[in-house]
């Protein structure tokens, strides 16, 4: 609440004031004297002044109760400092970082997509018996691919493999 600076006049001054709005009640300035208020404009300020300053002469002002910012003034005063982000973004990237650290050891790993063993079984077979046939579409793929195989036959085949593979007896599977 108290704010202390040094004004220099190199060329000195006949009359040196300092002005606050009356709404600043209870604001001093030393080593300046009180005089009369002065109204500009509607708008009434507290003055105090100091005259016939020399030219090279110096004033140490201070301002003392001054005003303190609400709560809410301050913390967004705050916030808007760039040392705050300085902070506060290094800092957030390193908790974010290390809570997926945390996560990635000792989160349990589950395969990203795991064959589905209950249907594979309800339908008589293997997990081995429906990988084989995942292989078999895969190589069926690759010979079409490199002309060793006729579209007709391929695509009739491919049907075939998926509707097994998806656990339809005689239905039609889009390729």
């Amino acid at each position: 609440d108290t704010v202390s600076f040094r004004q220099g006049f190199q060329q000195g001054a006949d009359v040196f004031q300092v002005m606050v709005p009356d709404g600043l009640a209870g604001i001093q300035v030393e080593p300046l004297d009180p005089v009369d208020s002065i109204n500009i404009q509607g708008t009434s300020y507290a003055t105090w002044e100091q005259r016939n300053l020399s030219p090279g002469d110096d004033l140490q002002l201070t301002l003392l109760n001054l005003p303190q910012p609400d709560l809410w003034t301050r913390f967004v005063n705050a916030v808007a400092a760039a040392t705050f982000w300085q902070v506060a973004i290094p800092s957030v990237v390193g908790i974010v970082l290390a809570s997926l650290l945390l996560v990635g050891a000792f989160k349990p790993s589950v395969p990203a997509y795991p064959l589905p063993e209950a249907t594979v079984q309800a339908q008589g077979g293997t997990t081995h018996d429906r990988a084989q046939l995942v292989r078999e579409v895969a190589d069926l793929d690759e010979r079409f691919q490199n002309g060793q195989v006729a579209e007709a036959d391929y695509w009739s085949r491919r049907r075939q493999l998926k509707s097994t593979i998806l656990g339809h007896k005689d239905e039609d599977v889009d390729a």
